[in-house]
């Protein structure tokens, strides 16, 4: 499920990356570019989302700008709510898009929806950061770690048994903090979960030491990491901030250091900043200012996207040499 211009792509990546130490030469395995395309999707929030990500409602420019990104795929938590489902599916009708879908709802509404609604997904994933007591999650009773558990537990095996969804891979919960990831062994998934943010720092800043480790607590041996939240935000009052700018040249750079670590789908956060307020972080993870126009982010993903997009072909990829000269550093 999670998985050209016929270049060598790692060689690519590490050049973007600088992972290199100076005055290195290698022959590095190539990789499809359009493998590296697919690894690539976004957050969205649903239709009904409301609150103060109305942007989220005009269904319209939604998802007329995932398409002009050139994306295959989406992370978007729908509700119980018709219109929700519809807009995904008319997603996946106009464009092909398919969704990660993360899911809290009740399962008897929940298993039907699915179900009716699988070819306009791409997975199904556990409750969101559940660990931060501010989403109030509970289930049967429970808050986390056993009533995420519990839940998870609940959703896969709800998945696997029908026959509608049962090929669909389902990601494990996420957390806030990474180092909570441990406290939810015992959940059942076909992939890990991480929310790695860099917290406005070059990409792969925690990527190793912090995020990957932690996630990979959960199964023995570890199974593969879906990076289902990762970016920068841009409002320059609040927390580890980026410019626009900025953002624009690590977003890129981002999703070769993950190719790098072969993480199997990368979702960056997200396509639209939820507001105007330059002092609150949360309405600035956009791509997409609140007006619909791009930041160099969106421009960058979008040129890389363009260039890498090559789907349907299958060849063996050779080796590629390349060398790295002068100051490699960061």
């Amino acid at each position: 499920m999670f998985s050209g211009y016929h270049i060598g792509l790692k060689a690519f990546c590490v050049c973007v990356g600088l992972t290199l130490a100076a005055s290195t030469a290698a022959a590095e395995q190539a990789g499809r570019a359009d493998d590296f395309a697919d690894r690539i999707g976004i957050n969205i929030k649903s239709p009904s989302y409301g609150n103060y990500a109305l942007v989220y409602s005009n269904t319209a420019l939604v998802g007329s700008k995932l398409a002009e990104l050139g994306i295959r795929y989406y992370r978007v938590n729908a509700k119980d709510v018709d219109d929700d489902w519809a807009f995904c599916r008319s997603l996946q009708d106009t464009y092909g898009l398919k969704a990660d879908m993360q899911v809290t709802f009740t399962f008897s509404s929940l298993s039907n929806r699915l179900r009716t609604n699988a070819l306009a997904l791409v997975s199904v994933e556990g409750p969101n950061e559940t660990d931060n007591p501010a989403a109030g999650f509970t289930y049967k009773g429970l808050g986390f770690p056993t009533g995420t558990i519990n839940f998870q537990n609940d959703l896969y095996h709800m998945v696997k048994n029908d026959p509608a969804t049962t090929n669909l891979p389902v990601i494990v919960p996420s957390v806030a903090q990474p180092t909570n990831q441990s406290r939810l062994i015992g959940s059942l998934g076909d992939y890990e979960n991480m929310h790695s943010y860099p917290a406005g720092n070059i990409p792969r800043t925690f990527l190793d030491s912090l995020h990957i480790t932690n996630a990979n607590l959960l199964f023995t041996p570890p199974k593969p990491i879906v990076s289902t939240e990762t970016g920068y935000h841009t409002a320059l009052q609040d927390k580890a901030p980026v410019s626009e700018k900025a953002q624009g040249k690590y977003m890129p750079r981002l999703f070769c250091d993950y190719w790098t670590r072969n993480i199997p789908r990368v979702y960056a956060y997200e396509l639209f900043d939820e507001g105007v307020d330059q002092t609150d972080a949360e309405m600035t993870y956009g791509i997409l200012r609140n007006d619909g126009t791009p930041k160099p982010a969106y421009t960058a993903e979008k040129n890389m996207i363009g260039l890498l997009n090559e789907p349907g072909t299958n060849f063996g990829p050779g080796d590629f040499d390349f060398s790295l000269s002068g100051s490699t550093n960061n």
